[in-house]
């Protein structure tokens, strides 16, 4: 049965978890508290506009629409308690294949206790929960069935109940498949019609509710929206959308009195029917006490009206707004109120209703018996228990007035007498139950669809408020307890309150209603539907084909590649942390003139801090931004020459490895960018359209103050903040094979940056006179305790390797389902996010990715043997983690230096501040080392700057490097976006671009590990190809 306000509706939908997040419920000011009672929804911005108006408004759609609706009217699906022979549905069944050829084309059609239909569309995302949507094939046993409909509306028995819902949400969905026909849901949905809800379902829903929970377990399906109040409902120039959260109890009581019987003529003081009225009429006229416990729904629309209702009564505002829910007079007098108002009376009571009364056999006869049913559904607070305490109350008066015996649920209350018995119990059916469970409002689940309906109905400058509420009736929900704790009864439409008709014999539904049903669905659908959490971009064209495969395999220019590269290595530009003379880069500016000199022909070279480079290629179109693309021309010290194999600065080529310093970090990709453009002017492309940038700065091993920084300065003050399109420097490889496929993770955030210096000063002496703790045995003491102690790992949504596992599980069919659905839910389910950030966390690869490194890099102490050290000081390095900041290393700091202090009883100042001063036995002194960086902006990961990066990646390498592992399907190319560890000279460029990709051509192999700055450093000339040749192609795409 439905709700008393409005007609049935016997569909239920049920949706699984976003792969994205609405935004959070808005704050809204109350009137009078200051606590939020009833936050509403944000809109949304996923509604499909045009496709809206279509539905609604253009005449054919609408026509081809109603003649549907108008066709499923005229087939005769009506049902009763009696009836055992549904055969009649083979032809509703009929009906819809026919309309509905797409529908029953795409999903998988299962038919359940013969009438029962399951509609199973199979989503791409197997972590995520299926969409479920069920529904209920049977109408009432009346007429008409004619399906007449005007301009106004449709008539005939089931367009309210139930099938203009059903044949609504078919046509939404036959909709989206034509519009559509490629589709991938991200996750599966389902269509579930049962046959029989108006005699319990028992046959049908339970059945369907049964074969879902055996095919997917309990608490399987994200949340069920099921027949219930009308989306938009006007009440005195107001809009509700009251979502109905719960509903009540349910209990049939049979009543049967049994007598001697006899003739009529010598009649019994009472008969049977006489002691069965007595009960009845005492029964019917006690109704039971309304009440509004604070986990009644009701309690919460009465909330949400009070406080959003532009003219609800100050009253009613102020004792709903003011006064504390654990105030019961307040309570008292609402109950008052409510129950004197028709509408909301059996919201908050037990209701009763004597359905169903028979007894006698024929007259001038003693009737035997008396039988009656009574119908409860019972509310939030109230039992079963409570209904028997009731009948016992009525019925022990009745008992004792006639002398009969009393028997209530099987228990025995007055002994049966020679004049009979009253029997009191639950009629034997299993359509009884107590109240439904009370679905969560305000959780991310009913943001995310109050936000959508809200979005789809709110008029501008209209009051729209969306509550909880609860519901007088029972629909199909009872069977699907089980597989969700997210159950709302809520249908598109809008409805005037006082206009509804009531299932009465001119049944009609509003064609506005019926067309809003499609229109909503086949939006929700989508939107719930549609959107991967790793999107991937289209493939770019290849412009320069053949000329890529010059560049990789022509034998006369990979031995010309060798040659000039390994040139570079044999030029040294390593720099040193504590030496500022670069007057060595001489040889390397002589070096690349001499090798490139088409480039310095071509280029305006620009001469930065006189040891930077910058080599700018003007385009003809001044209104788009230069690209900008960098390496930097220095290399960190070999370190000891004995680990060395190979001469570091000989540049050595074996036949398939370059060696030496530097040829992975980052004359590699130096080296390659100068190689491409001097191709490129040679072939007389270099007349480009958009501007091209080369930036090498010299010192990014030391963090790049003296070369990037003024390089970025410079760049600056010459073409304005914002003025480039996209920066790339290096980072990942673009191929690296690793876990299930082959990866190309572009860094789009970096961490932050932070040395700390930390010293101890103390009187020093001779040895031989030693104090109990040197300087060097305090400074250890603070170190190995500072060490021991890691950083705690956090995962934001910011990050970018939540990006990198989203993409992981969507595209990689490696990894495992249990994973899978881990990383899959882990931005909507606190549980799962915690999960993640331990898988993360255990991977040594992707460790530091979610924990802020700490590295004791220097120390130094002591002048001399037999002399007490006076002095010790060590560089700690720090790698900020998204969700730390410079202020969560001097916090940790500060705590281990305190301890150290109070145990040696030193002086302790922090960054300029004496927390304790300075005593005999000296001082520690805690300051910043260079520079504080925060973690760096996160570069967007969709639009056309990623868009023309990532499908220039994924022709290069699927069409052009790999062609036989990619276009036969053996293989999958994952993009993801990724976080850079190690810090870039890109920290001085943020201020030129938005759009910063760290990420260098070439291929990272299974089982391979980077080798930058080890012994022996290396990379292979087909990588060093790959460079060449890549930039070489994404000149031609993205500047011409």
């Amino acid at each position: 049965m439905g709700p008393i306000w409005l007609p049935n509706a016997l569909i239920v939908i049920i949706f699984s978890i976003l792969v994205y997040q609405y935004p959070s419920a808005l704050n809204f000011k109350p009137l009078y508290s200051k606590e939020v009672l009833c936050p509403l929804p944000e809109f949304v911005d996923t509604l499909n506009h045009e496709k809206t108006q279509l539905i609604l408004h253009d005449s054919a759609f609408r026509k081809k629409t109603l003649d549907r609706f108008s066709r499923a009217i005229q087939i005769d699906t009506t049902i009763d308690e009696k009836m055992n022979d549904f055969t009649k549905f083979e032809v509703f069944h009929n009906y819809l294949e026919t309309e509905f050829p797409i529908v029953f084309e795409k999903a998988k059609v299962t038919k359940i206790n013969t009438y029962g239909l399951l509609f199973e569309v199979e989503g791409e995302n197997p972590a995520l929960k299926p969409a479920i949507s069920f529904g209920d094939i049977k109408e009432w046993k009346f007429d008409p069935l004619g399906g007449f409909y005007d301009d106004k509306r449709v008539y005939g028995r089931g367009t309210n109940d139930v099938k203009g819902l059903l044949v609504g949400l078919m046509n939404a969905v036959e909709t989206i498949f034509t519009d559509y026909p490629d589709h991938k849901f991200q996750r599966g949905f389902k269509l579930a019609f049962g046959f029989d809800e108006e005699i319990s379902g028992n046959m049908g829903a339970k059945k369907i509710g049964e074969y879902l929970l055996e095919q997917y377990g309990p608490n399987t399906i994200d949340h069920i929206i099921d027949e219930g109040a009308p989306m938009f409902l006007e009440l005195k120039g107001t809009f509700f959308g009251p979502i109905v959260t719960s509903e009540k109890g349910y209990m049939d009581m049979r009543v049967e009195v049994t007598t001697p019987g006899g003739h009529s003529s010598n009649p019994r003081d009472t008969t049977s029917i006489g002691i069965l009225s007595r009960f009845l009429e005492s029964y019917e006229r006690d109704k039971f006490p309304a009440s509004l416990p604070n986990s009644s729904p009701m309690l919460k629309f009465l909330e949400c009206n009070a406080e959003h209702h532009p003219s609800s009564k100050f009253s009613l505002k102020d004792i709903l707004l003011k006064l504390s829910r654990a105030n019961e007079l307040a309570k008292r007098f609402i109950v008052r109120k409510l129950e004197k108002i028709k509408l909301f009376e059996y919201t908050i009571r037990t209701s009763q209703a004597i359905d169903v009364i028979y007894g006698g056999e024929k007259y001038n006869s003693l009737p035997p018996n008396a039988t009656a049913i009574i119908n409860h559904r019972i509310t939030i607070g109230d039992t079963f228990d409570t209904i028997w305490e009731k009948a016992i109350k009525h019925a022990v008066p009745a008992a004792e007035f006639s002398n009969v015996g009393l028997i209530v649920n099987n228990v025995e209350i007055i002994p049966a007498t020679k004049n009979g018995v009253i029997k009191i119990g639950q009629l034997e059916k299993n359509g009884d139950m107590l109240p439904a469970p009370i679905t969560p409002a305000y959780d991310d689940k009913w943001n995310r669809l109050t936000s959508y309906i809200r979005t789809f109905y709110e008029k501008e400058n209209s009051t729209y408020i969306i509550s909880p509420t609860s519901m007088q009736g029972n629909t199909d929900t009872r069977h699907y307890w089980k597989l969700t704790d997210h159950i709302y009864r809520v249908q598109p439409g809008i409805t005037n309150l006082f206009e509804a008709n009531m299932h009465g014999s001119n049944e009609y539904v509003d064609i506005e209603t019926h067309m809003q049903v499609v229109a909503f669905y086949y939006n929700y659908i989508l939107a719930i539907n549609s959107v991967p959490k790793c999107p991937k971009s289209k493939k770019r064209p290849i412009k320069e084909h053949e000329k890529i495969q010059w560049i990789l395999h022509d034998d006369a220019y990979r031995n010309h590649s060798v040659e000039v590269f390994s040139k570079s290595i044999q030029v040294d530009t390593t720099v040193y942390d504590d030496v500022e003379d670069y007057s060595k880069f001489a040889n390397f500016h002589k070096y690349l003139e001499e090798n490139f000199p088409l480039v310095y022909e071509k280029a305006i070279v620009h001469t930065i801090n006189e040891w930077g480079l910058v080599f700018e290629f003007k385009g003809s179109n001044s209104s788009l931004k230069p690209i900008m693309l960098n390496a930097h021309q220095d290399t960190v010290p070999i370190g000891t020459i004995e680990n060395w194999n190979i001469d570091p600065w000989g540049g050595y080529y074996d036949g398939e490895k370059i060696f030496g310093r530097g040829s992975s970090d980052c004359k590699n990709l130096l080296v390659g960018l100068m190689e491409a453009m001097e191709l490129r002017i040679s072939d007389g492309k270099s007349d480009f359209q958009r501007g091209v940038l080369f930036a090498f700065g010299f010192d990014e091993e030391k963090s790049g103050f003296n070369g990037a920084r003024k390089i970025g300065e410079y760049l600056v003050d010459y073409l304005g903040k914002d003025s480039v399109y996209l920066i790339m420097d290096e980072g990942m490889t673009m191929m690296s094979e690793m876990f299930g496929g082959h990866y190309g993770l572009i860094m789009t955030g970096e961490k932050g940056y932070h040395d700390l210096k930390v010293s101890i000063v103390t009187p020093g002496g001779h040895s031989s006179l030693p104090r109990k703790h040197t300087s060097i045995g305090m400074m250890s003491f603070f170190l190995s305790n500072y060490e021991f102690e890691g950083y705690t790992p956090v995962l934001t949504e910011e990050n970018p390797i939540f990006r990198t596992y989203e993409c992981m599980a969507e595209q990689d069919n490696e990894v495992d389902k249990s994973i899978r659905s881990i990383i899959l839910n882990a931005r909507a389910d606190l549980e799962a996010r915690s999960e993640l950030l331990k898988l993360i966390n255990e991977n040594p690869l992707f460790r530091y990715t979610v924990e802020t490194s700490q590295a004791i890099d220097v120390i130094h102490g002591g002048d001399k043997v037999n002399s007490i050290p006076r002095n010790v000081t060590a560089l700690i390095n720090h790698r900020i983690t998204y969700g730390n900041s410079p202020e969560t290393v001097i916090d940790k700091a500060r705590r281990f230096a305190i301890k150290t202090a109070r145990l040696f009883d030193i002086g302790l100042t922090i960054k300029s501040e004496v927390i304790f001063p300075e005593t005999s036995n000296g001082q520690m002194l805690i300051e910043s080392y260079k520079e504080e960086l925060e973690t760096a902006k996160v570069t967007p990961d969709y639009g056309e700057v990623w868009d023309s990066v990532t499908g220039n990646m994924r022709s290069f390498y699927e069409d052009e490097v790999y062609p036989e592992k990619f276009t036969q399907g053996q293989a999958k190319y994952i993009i993801a976006p990724s976080l850079m560890t190690p810090n870039t000279d890109t920290r001085h460029y943020w201020d030129l671009s938005d759009n910063i990709f760290k990420v260098t051509p070439g291929t990272l192999r299974r089982g391979e590990t980077l080798v930058a700055h080890a012994a022996d450093e290396w990379v292979r000339l087909d990588d060093h190809l790959q460079v060449v040749g890549f930039f070489y192609n994404f000149l031609s795409d993205v500047c011409q």
